[in-house]
């Protein structure tokens, strides 16, 4: 009975450190994806996702059109972030992202497409 109770124990500590860290990282990761948004994407769509950013219509490019008008699903959003779109760059970033980073990201650029 006291093997029981200490293996109980011992789970019910893990448990409730995995619950902790599982916690723990939405919040990085919450920080993360504005921090991601910041060195992948405004640059070109700008602060809100506007399409003004200081390298937008630059080099050639056309300037990217607002999120907040043309990007709602989140297909579209990772198709870019995957394959690119139209040999744009920052797009096709997604092979330089972890997955958790890219999920993040799309997250992210759904807010901005969907202010609250």
């Amino acid at each position: 009975m006291k093997q029981i109770k200490n293996n109980l124990k011992k789970f019910t500590m893990l448990a409730a450190l995995a619950l902790f860290v599982i916690y723990a990282s939405s919040f990085a990761l919450a920080g993360t994806s504005e921090e991601l948004y910041k060195q992948h994407c405004m640059a070109c769509h700008g602060a809100a996702g506007a399409g003004d950013g200081p390298q937008a219509g630059k080099d050639g490019y056309p300037s990217p059109r607002p999120l907040t008008q043309s990007v709602s699903e989140r297909m579209v959003i990772e198709k870019a972030m995957l394959q690119g779109v139209n040999n744009v760059p920052g797009h096709g970033i997604a092979p330089l992202l972890t997955q958790e980073e890219l999920e993040a990201l799309i997250n992210y650029t759904l807010k901005l497409a969907k202010p609250q």
